[in-house]
């Protein structure tokens, strides 16, 4: 097994992110994965625990840049906007119904019994489902909040940058940060995806890519089949820069499939801006953000 590089999975909920992650498991050894699936876990764990694991899977955004100096390899993956919010959804209301997992606090948690048409007149549910991914990977560290050893995100962060910029100006850094990164691909375009990612660690492909199914069992339909036309149409206009979105990462693994097919080098990739928290007030300053925010008219 070649050296791994230190790698940064940026998981975007219900984007086949699990079953990425069961193949990458596979080539980091156990103690070398960060055990921290949210940015919850991540800030019960030391504040140099991303320095100390060599793979970093989970819903964590940007802030693993914050918490360490180090080069990181990122990868990450999108999937169309209508599949991906009828996914969240469902998921979300599964979990509820069957206590497990940490929803309580999700939006469509107090509304599970709800259509998904009523569902979208709830403004928080319908803000929570609009331009998701853009918005995740438009987020940048916030260097004020890393110096209290924040880490740079929540999602008080993420709202709050949403809130400044606009989702026009999120897109626009949303596609230079997938510049940045050394792999990108889409759901529907899992196996090439696969192989890319493989390509990227130096590691040979799985002959069969694993579909972890985590979300209710379906009739073989997509998404946007099942839910109908205009609930569809509904959702592509709430999403119109995710769709943009994924398509540039379209673009992106189509050129490096060339790149590989070709046998030519890749050029040297950007990298994402980086800040170091200090460790000795990573908790506090998480509260104290929290703190910040509720004392605000």
């Amino acid at each position: 097994m070649p050296d791994l590089p230190h790698l940064y999975f940026l998981h975007i909920p219900k984007t086949a992110g699990t079953s990425v992650a069961r193949v990458l498991r596979s080539f980091y050894p156990r103690g070398q994965v960060l055990p921290a699936h949210n940015r919850l876990d991540l800030g019960r764990l030391p504040a140099d625990s991303v320095d100390k694991h060599l793979c970093i899977l989970g819903h964590h955004g940007p802030l693993p840049y914050a918490l360490t100096l180090r080069p990181l390899t990122v990868i990450t993956i999108l999937r169309d906007p209508v599949e991906r919010v009828v996914s969240e959804v469902e998921y979300v209301r599964q979990q509820i119904r069957a206590k497990t997992g940490d929803f309580v606090r999700h939006p469509v948690a107090s509304h599970i019994e709800k259509p998904l048409e009523e569902l979208l007149t709830v403004p928080e549910v319908r803000t929570a489902l609009t331009e998701h991914q853009t918005r995740v990977l438009g987020i940048r560290p916030e260097p004020a909040l890393v110096r209290f050893g924040v880490g740079a995100y929540s999602m008080l962060c993420v709202r709050g940058q949403a809130r400044r910029l606009g989702d026009d100006a999120l897109l626009v850094r949303a596609k230079q940060h997938l510049d940045t990164m050394a792999a990108v691909g889409t759901v529907a375009r899992m196996d090439e995806t696969m192989s890319v990612i493989c390509h990227v660690l130096g590691v040979p492909t799985p002959e069969t890519v694993p579909r972890a199914r985590v979300g209710p069992n379906r009739d073989g339909r997509t998404h946007r089949e099942r839910i109908g036309p205009e609930l569809a149409a509904e959702l592509d206009k709430m999403n119109v820069r995710d769709h943009e979105l994924v398509a540039y990462a379209d673009g992106l693994l189509t050129q490096h499939l060339a790149q590989i097919a070709s046998g030519e080098p890749r050029p040297p990739r950007p990298r994402m801006q980086q800040y170091a928290a200090p460790g000795w007030s990573w908790r506090l300053g998480l509260w104290w953000q929290v703190l910040l925010q509720r004392l605000r008219p």
